[in-house]
């Protein structure tokens, strides 16, 4: 934080002399025991006696040339007048004890009456007499100055979302008044509700967060979010493909109900393909009029596709021709799914939501991610080339772009996809 820094026990303030002024003053810098070892105290001071010493400064300079010279002859300006008497923390805890009977019975009785403390009597009398300029909600305007951070980034609201978890969670405090337990509890939260990763991508937020302004404030303290230890989550359900049961229970439901979020689904069951592929497509990226019906996956206005290995060709059979036939007979559009997507709009991140939703309510814990794995395992269960099997779902072997520019045909593809098709 800007003008303190810790030595010993102790915070202190410290300013520079503006330069024109060293000689009047005869020293380059000021210094004030601050006599606290809290920051969010240390802070509150530090800006009463920088703006004692900004008066000072504008006082002198403000004088003419001729008043500076007789200073400079023999005279020594007193700076003491303009540096505030602080008192130690205890004396300062023990005038708020006298000064907060009421205050100070209300909070035992709420202790009591709770049978659990969630701050000590300490920092209640202090938070009484202190600025929120250091509350966790408040040091995000700095924390994005430091990152270079706008918050129209998406980065940024990511955070911001973060920070509304931490807050829900653990209550909006000063920054060096979160501790272990907090970062305990905060991660148990995602523990308890099976959102593992969710908390992860949250605590390493957060962490950073701590990290920076820990610094940037001189904090010398470990970082309570560091070092917090999840449990193994490698093996997850969403990770395990749809048996041939689920699939056929989706494909009843996606037929029963036939609007666009049960078509983009149905699209997906018969080809492997991702949402976010299926709800950017055009309308021509879809041809029926050949004897082999077929989708192309390709970049355009709505969404680029970057991998080569990802532009493909997809033959349609089964449940997924249905949908796209279906889909064609209702065209108002140059998009398939103008609703989500369109020149003026892209919800694909919100369409995607919306199917694992109501994927989890019918399959649980299973996701959109699934279906690639189902129709990878279906086309090894009849032994389906891997080359044709990669070809088809847009991965490659070496992780990378193709080495051979053999093209696998559609005749080729599609002769192994129908007999896959569920009956």
């Amino acid at each position: 934080m800007k003008y303190i820094y810790k030595h010993g026990n102790k915070y202190w303030y410290q300013k520079s002399v503006p330069k024109e002024l060293v000689p009047l003053l005869k020293i380059k810098t000021i210094k004030v025991c601050l006599k606290t070892n809290k920051l969010f105290v240390a802070t509150e001071r530090a800006q009463l006696q920088a703006s004692e010493h900004k008066k000072m400064f504008n006082f002198i300079l403000s004088k003419s040339n001729s008043y500076l010279i007789r200073f400079l002859k023999g005279n020594i300006f007193d700076r003491k007048k303009y540096e505030l008497k602080f008192t130690d923390d205890f004396e300062e805890f023990t005038k708020k004890i006298l000064k907060s009977k009421t205050e100070l019975f209300n909070l035992l009785e709420n202790l009591k009456k709770n049978k659990k403390i969630d701050s000590s009597i300490e920092n209640f009398l202090f938070n009484n007499s202190i600025s929120s300029s250091s509350l966790m909600s408040n040091i995000l305007t700095d924390y994005f100055k430091i990152k270079g951070l706008k918050l129209s980034q998406k980065k940024s609201k990511n955070i911001l979302k973060s920070v509304s978890y931490l807050t829900q969670i653990c209550g909006d405090k000063n920054l060096d008044y979160y501790t272990k337990n907090d970062a305990l509890k905060f991660r148990d939260k995602f523990i308890d509700s099976k959102k593992i990763p969710t908390g992860k991508r949250n605590q390493s937020n957060i962490q950073n967060i701590f990290t920076v302004m820990f610094k940037e404030m001189n904090v010398e303290r470990s970082n309570p979010f560091s070092m917090l230890e999840w449990p193994n989550n490698n093996i997850k359900n969403s990770k395990k493909p749809y048996t041939e049961t689920e699939l056929k229970l989706l494909q009843t439901k996606c037929v029963e109900l036939c609007d666009d979020l049960r078509l983009i689904i149905a699209m997906m069951i018969d080809t492997g393909c991702k949402a976010s592929e299926i709800v950017g497509m055009h309308v021509e990226d879809v041809n029926l009029n050949s004897h082999l019906p077929f989708i192309i996956i390709r970049s355009n206005t709505s969404r680029k596709i970057l991998r080569s290995i990802d532009k493909r060709t997809i033959p349609l059979v089964g449940i997924s021709l249905w949908a796209a036939k279906t889909k064609l007979k209702k065209k108002n559009s140059s998009f398939l799914f103008p609703n989500y997507c369109s020149n003026n709009k892209n919800t694909i991140p919100s369409a995607e939501n919306s199917i694992n939703k109501w994927l989890k309510e019918n399959i649980p814990e299973k996701t959109i991610y699934s279906f690639r794995l189902a129709i990878i395992n279906r086309l090894k269960k009849i032994d389906c080339p891997e080359e044709i099997i990669l070809d088809i779902v847009g991965k490659s072997k070496f992780g990378g772009s193709k080495i051979y520019s053999r093209q696998n045909t559609l005749e080729m593809k599609i002769g192994w996809m129908s007999q896959i098709v569920l009956k």
